[in-house]
């Protein structure tokens, strides 16, 4: 599993570290613990907000209904400063499936999930 870390340094006395995992993802995100985070807030490279989560230690972030691409993550912290500002890529995760006439096509495991293809 891939794990990104950044550090930012800034007024507090100690340096803090936002770990953000798995990079790429594919439906979750999580972010190591930090105490500094109140909001996780994601990003469309135009600078849209596309989602806004409230910061709960051990959590995971459900991603997987974005398209394929990059993102930026922001963590804010008490009284809506921004502790840092990051990349994130989110990725398809396909399945392989054999049709009928024996060509493989390669299908979202989740769109087969939602439309009740997936056994």
């Amino acid at each position: 599993m891939a794990q990104t870390s950044f550090r930012s340094y800034g007024s507090a006395p100690a340096v803090a570290e936002y770990q953000v995992y798995p990079n790429p993802a594919v439906d979750f995100i999580q972010v190591i613990d930090n105490d500094a985070i109140e909001r996780v807030v994601l990003f469309n490279l135009a600078g849209r907000e596309i989602k806004n989560f409230t910061y709960r230690s051990n959590e995971k972030y459900f991603v997987g209904d974005l398209p394929k691409g990059m993102y930026l993550i922001q963590f804010v912290g008490a009284q809506s400063r921004r502790l840092a500002t990051r990349r994130i890529n989110i990725r398809l995760e396909f399945l392989a499936l054999e049709c009928e006439y024996g060509r493989a096509f390669g299908v979202k495991q989740k769109a087969l999930v939602r439309y009740g293809l997936f056994v």
